[in-house]
Formats: C-alpha cells, sequence, structure tokens
C-alpha cells in the first residue's frame, strides 16, 4: 500500500488546513495509507481525520517559538512509518520537512505554497538554500508559481501550479437553510454581501469597510456580514463604529455553517491584498453566488471577468465600491446567470475529486523517476534509502565531519583557489552535473585542474579517455590531483546533502543511458567522495570493475563498511597509491568548458 504523510503547519479553520484534510481524506478512500502530522496542537478537524481512521500526529510546537526537538520527532515518525511520500503544505512545514529529509530521507518530498507571499523576505532565502532537499514545489495560484520560478524559489523544472479544490456536493441550493438564517438575523428584504475569512490582514477589512460605507444613500437596504475571528477583530470593530455602518455590518465570529451562509447571501465579496487561491472564493463559486474580488494571487484563475463576476484592483474602496453598486443595481436574473456561470467553472476546473487525481498523478510520475521508489515496493534498504539509525548516524558524521574540515582547511581552500586563479585564466571551481540520490541531478564542486578551453572526450562506453600526459591538466591541476586536493570543494556537496563522505562514484548526469538494469540500484544512495573502488586500485582497475564495485557497496552497505572505506582511504592519498595522471575516480573535469563548468569566479 502506498503511504504518505501530510505535513502542515497547523490544523485550525482556514482555507489552507481545510485543503489539507480534504486531500487526505480523499487519498485514504483511494487506498492511500495516509498520516497527518501537525506542527502545533489541531484545532479543528482532528475528529474527521480520525473518524476516517487516518492518525494525526502533534509536533507540540508552540506558535511563534522555534522548537528544533519537532525536527526529531518528525523524523522518528518517518523512520516508523517509512512514507513513499512527505507532502508538506505552508511555510513552516515546508521548511521543517526539508531540514527533516536530511536524517530521515525519503523517496519523494514535496513543498505546496499556500500564498503568493508567505511572509518576511527571510523566507524566499530560506525557499531558494533548501530548494536542493526538494523534489517539487507547488502552488496554489499560477501567479505565486509564475513569482516562485522568477524570484529562484523553485527551480522551473521543479515547480507547478496545483489549484485547490472544492467539494461542488456541499453548496447545492437549499431554500430551506437559506431561509433560517434570513430569519436569524432579520434579513428579509435586504441584499446581503458576505465574506469569509479569518480577520487577518491578508483579507484587507478595511478597504472592504471602507467601500460598504461609500455606497449610496438608496443602497440602505445592503448588509455586510464578515464570518471569521482573528486578532484584528477589535480594531474592525472600533473602525464600523467611525464609519457610522454599524446597523449594517456584522460581524459573525468563526462559523461552522459555511455553506448555509452562503445560501442565505445574495452576492459574495472579497477584499484581499494578497492570497493564493481562496477556499472561500470557491466555495462562494461553487455555491452559485455572483462574486466581487480584488484581483490578487489566484483569484483570476476562478473569476472569469465579467461573465463569472467582477474584478477590481486590491487597496482600492472606490473601485470596490463602484463595483459593488454595479453588482447590485443588476437584475436578478442576470447575477443568477452570473452565479450559475461560476458554479459551472468550478465544476469544471476545481472539482475535488479532478484535483485529487492531479496529485495523485503528480505522486505517481514523481515515485517512478526516483530509482527503487515504486510505491507497491517495501520499504526496504533499497528502495527506502534512510529510514534507520545507522543512516542517520552516517548522515550525522557527513555533517560534522565536513563542517569540521571546511572550516578547519579554509585557510588552504582559500589559498588553492586563488592559486588556480593565478596559474591559468579561467574559474577557480569546477561545476559539472552529476547524477545522486534517486537520479536527482546536481551540481558537483571540485578545484578546477585543466584548462579552460579543455575539449569534451570520452570512451564509446562513457568512461573517461586515460592519458598518462594529459595535455589538458595544468602543472597545478596535476599536484592537486595527485594530492587529491582537488576534491575537498565536494565537502560543500555533501554538507548540502547531495553526497556523502562514502558512497558509489557520482556519473555525470548523461551517463545514466548506458545505465543497466542493476546499476540502477546504486542511485538507491548519496554518491561518494571516496567508495570501495578508490580503496580498491582507484585508477588501476577497469572501469566495468569499478561498476561492480558500486553495486556491491550499495548491497552490503553498513556503518562499519563506510568507516573502514573512511580509515583505508587516509593511506591511498597520502601515499597517492594507484593515482594516474588521468584520475579518473569520479569521472572527471570532461567538461572544461560550458555553463555548467563556468563556475563560480572567487
Amino acid at each position: 500500500m502506498r503511504r504518505i504523510v501530510l505535513l502542515t503547519t497547523g490544523l485550525a479553520r482556514g482555507g489552507a488546513e481545510a485543503q489539507v484534510v480534504l486531500l487526505a481524506l480523499n487519498l485514504s478512500r483511494r487506498g492511500w495509507n495516509v498520516r497527518v502530522v501537525s506542527m502545533l496542537p489541531p484545532q479543528a478537524h482532528e475528529e474527521d481525520l480520525r473518524n476516517a481512521r487516518i492518525p494525526v500526529l502533534d509536533l507540540g510546537m508552540r506558535k511563534g517559538i522555534p522548537d528544533p526537538r519537532a525536527i526529531f520527532r518528525l523524523a522518528g515518525s518517518l523512520r516508523e512509518f517509512r512514507p513513499h511520500i512527505l507532502h508538506c503544505h505552508m511555510v513552516h512545514a515546508n521548511l521543517l520537512g526539508r531540514i527533516t529529509r536530511l536524517l530521515a530521507p525519503v523517496p519523494v518530498l514535496i513543498s505546496t505554497a499556500h500564498s503568493i507571499h508567505e511572509g518576511h523576505r527571510w523566507r524566499d532565502w530560506a525557499y531558494r538554500w533548501t530548494d536542493r532537499w526538494c523534489d517539487l514545489t507547488t502552488n496554489v495560484c499560477r501567479t505565486g508559481w509564475e513569482r516562485y520560478v522568477r524570484e529562484g524559489l523553485a527551480a522551473r523544472d521543479k515547480a507547478k501550479w496545483i489549484p485547490n479544490g472544492v467539494d461542488p456536493g456541499l453548496f447545492h441550493r437549499n431554500e430551506q437553510a437559506r431561509e433560517a438564517l434570513r430569519r436569524e438575523f432579520a434579513w428579509h428584504g435586504r441584499f446581503v454581501w458576505l465574506a469569509v475569512g479569518n480577520l487577518l490582514e491578508p483579507k484587507d477589512y478595511a478597504n472592504l469597510l471602507d467601500a460598504f460605507a461609500r455606497l449610496p444613500a438608496d443602497s440602505a437596504a445592503s448588509v455586510l456580514a464578515i464570518a471569521g475571528s482573528g486578532p484584528l477583530e477589535g480594531i474592525l470593530t472600533a473602525r464600523i463604529r467611525e464609519l457610522g455602518v454599524v446597523d449594517k455590518v456584522r460581524l459573525l465570529g468563526s462559523r461552522q455553517d459555511v455553506p448555509d451562509l452562503l445560501q442565505a447571501a445574495d452576492a459574495y465579496v472579497m477584499s484581499s491584498a494578497w492570497e493564493g487561491t481562496p477556499m472561500a472564493l470557491l466555495e462562494a463559486a461553487a455555491a452559485a453566488l455572483p462574486i466581487i474580488a480584488t484581483e490578487v494571487g489566484g483569484t483570476r484563475d476562478v473569476v472569469e471577468h465579467p461573465r463569472t463576476g467582477l474584478l477590481v484592483p486590491p487597496r482600492d474602496p472606490a473601485a470596490l465600491a463602484l463595483a459593488m453598486r454595479r453588482l447590485m443595481t443588476m437584475s436578478p436574473r442576470d447575477r443568477i446567470a452570473m452565479g450559475d456561470a461560476a458554479q459551472q467553472r468550478i465544476h469544471r476546473l476545481f472539482g475535488q475529486q479532478r484535483i485529487v487525481r492531479r496529485w495523485e498523478n503528480v505522486y505517481n510520475q514523481l515515485l517512478e523517476t526516483r530509482a527503487g521508489a515504486s510505491p507497491n515496493a517495501d520499504a526496504s534498504h533499497g528502495s527506502l534509502e534512510g529510514f534507520s539509525m545507522a543512516q542517520i548516524l552516517k548522515r550525522a558524521i557527513d555533517l560534522f565531519s565536513a563542517a569540521t574540515v571546511l572550516i578547519v582547511l579554509s585557510p588552504l581552500l582559500l589559498l588553492l583557489a586563488l592559486l588556480v586563479r593565478s596559474c591559468s585564466p579561467g574559474p577557480a571551481f569546477f561545476r559539472q552535473s552529476r547524477l545522486g540520490r534517486n537520479g536527482a541531478r546536481f551540481a558537483i564542486c571540485k578545484f578546477r585542474t585543466m584548462y579552460q578551453n579543455a575539449s569534451d572526450l570520452r570512451n564509446p562506453d562513457g568512461s573517461a579517455i586515460s592519458l598518462t600526459d594529459d595535455p589538458r591538466v595544468t602543472p597545478l591541476g596535476r599536484f592537486l590531483r595527485r594530492t587529491s586536493l582537488d576534491e575537498l570543494p565536494q565537502l560543500w556537496n555533501v554538507i548540502r546533502g547531495e553526497m556523502s563522505l562514502v558512497g558509489p562514484r557520482p556519473d555525470q548526469a548523461d551517463q545514466i543511458r548506458h545505465y543497466t538494469t542493476d546499476e540502477m540500484a546504486k542511485l538507491a544512495m548519496r554518491p561518494g567522495i571516496t567508495g570501495l573502488a578508490q580503496i580498491s586500485g582507484r585508477n588501476s582497475i577497469p572501469w566495468e570493475k569499478r561498476k561492480q564495485l558500486d553495486r556491491r557497496y550499495v548491497e552490503q552497505w553498513s556503518l562499519a563498511l563506510d568507516l573502514s572505506i573512511l580509515f583505508k582511504t587516509i593511506p591511498y592519498v597520502l601515499l597517492r597509491r594507484d593515482v594516474h595522471q588521468e584520475q579518473i575516480h569520479g569521472i572527471d573535469d570532461f567538461r572544461a568548458t560550458g555553463p555548467e563548468s563556468s563556475g563560480r569566479i572567487l
């Protein structure tokens, strides 16, 4: 059975949280083994999930207080459950999932942003820096997806727009519910505007109140109802009194009968300053209400102006008031036609089952591209690398050792970089696309040992050409290769989680076309700076033998084997055993020209 963990910042009554719950319930019905993990103590939805036999784990964090213990709690849960997919929702959960993957790797990690902006700029920086640990970043609105790609928060080939979905069946016309609520609130004979959303800054209810107060005197029969709670309630209450609309505006607080409220309303209004694809807007359209909304985030994806609603600029109360006035003066027939068109659009593009099927397709495609990560496979070492305590220790040793060596040798690294720059034109570092764990590509980092205009030459089988006195190698490069000092920058790849100290050699990205089925198995592990091939003869052994050693390492891996290889590597490096001039271990610098070999100028 396919296993998935949905990690969310919290379980409260909000649109993003509702999407997580809907996805969990639908995946469970489709045969997935689902777990939901909340960073904050759940405030809603927990009963619905437990009734569906979906376990809910609370990481016990407190809002606004960082707690590193959550990383280890989440890692422990992942090791125990061993999911095929970790799907994170909202910024804090997205970042927590990426960091935790360093301790408890999962075959596929997906991050979903639920707004075009998720807060302070440091969060954008954090997304950029941790993107390498994520297989796919999605945004619920097209504009947000475009911004993430444009500003480098996610690589274009690792980003998608997947909108929120809604269950249209919950919003059929219900005249009985409509009449009951209109009697309760004394709305008979009045035009009811409804807005739904927590009383927070992004919703910009001050803009809505200012617009509503601008409606002309002949709009006295209109009322505005706002369903939601939040920290701005006191400020908005004071603003209502200041504008003199106390008898026409009602703050309803947090409500659990939103479908009934939508039935009782005559039109829906959204005044947000920024958004993703707001669930309340989808629900209003599903309830066949005509809509007025600010043109932010994903609202243009939902509202087709002017057929299904009217769009206005954000933070412009005059434009919002004009649109509200225009809709109120439309004939009832035209308003009903607008609402029906909105409902049809929701059924066609945002139906819950359609969106869940789209997610399933994404999950399966990602699993298929990850070697050994078949959803039908058992979570053994070969298919789900990284869930044992030994794997956690391996990663901890990698991080501690690489960071320590980089810090201690930083003066030497700086000196070598300057020497490389001064001895031949070109960058100090050589970068090249290599195959990492699960087939992910990364840019390996080494000191440049060849002249900048070295040609790209290879044997027919993809191996490097062996030359006793390779003219492409600089004099300093020969020294760096003999001493293996050119490998030191790869410690940064280790810290980034792209490599390990010990593992199979990292082949060039295009070499995957030469792989046999057996050779694909080595992609289940991170490639290493050193490995069995390096302590078994390095360049003196044939190419096929080195590939066999890689397969043997993956099949027989243990922490003890790693430690043994590390200790045996030391004399090989110090005594320069089996190091020929071409230095092929890892298929070196055979693309010294081109975008990936240009490196970063030091």
